[in-house]
């Protein structure tokens, strides 16, 4: 008798070790899978694993021009506060002066969604800086984009 309950007490050891390395295992892949994949809010809207939102619209991300500035590698994000970031080159033959812009956010029919105010530095011929703006208001969601000299 003693015998028996020896081996029923190996086999209920052994099943629970299996079941809890089972159990971590599943976790552990969980866990990975979530970390490597973001979420989708909305059409133009992803998640990223730190809680970010990123603006992920093709529109968006064109070339934009304004005076002889092109703009590019723009990305728009959004943690505590809505940030626009770009490339800005000067593609003229001339120096550019500092100019203040606006920044037209235009949802999907073209409509404006908001704006943010801007400043570019002057920038020589063939020069490339980046431009950074943002606000507090939420316009990550924002398809395209105008720039408009003020």
């Amino acid at each position: 008798m003693e015998k028996r309950k020896k081996k029923m007490l190996v086999i209920m050891c052994i099943g629970l070790i299996v079941i809890i390395t089972i159990g971590i295992l599943g976790k552990v892949k969980f866990d990975e899978k979530r970390q490597t994949q973001s979420e989708m809010v909305g059409e133009n809207v992803e998640i990223l694993k730190d809680g970010t939102k990123k603006n992920i619209s093709e529109e968006l991300k064109k070339e934009k021009m304004i005076e002889g500035l092109q703009f590019t590698n723009m990305e728009l994000t959004r943690q505590e506060e809505t940030k626009l970031v770009a490339d800005i080159t000067n593609i003229s033959d001339k120096a550019t002066e500092m100019m203040k812009v606006e920044i037209i956010f235009l949802g999907k029919n073209g409509e404006e969604t908001g704006k943010i105010e801007g400043i570019i530095p002057s920038l020589e011929p063939g020069k490339r800086t980046q431009f950074s703006t943002s606000v507090t208001i939420d316009y990550v969601d924002a398809q395209d984009f105008q720039i408009v000299k003020k």
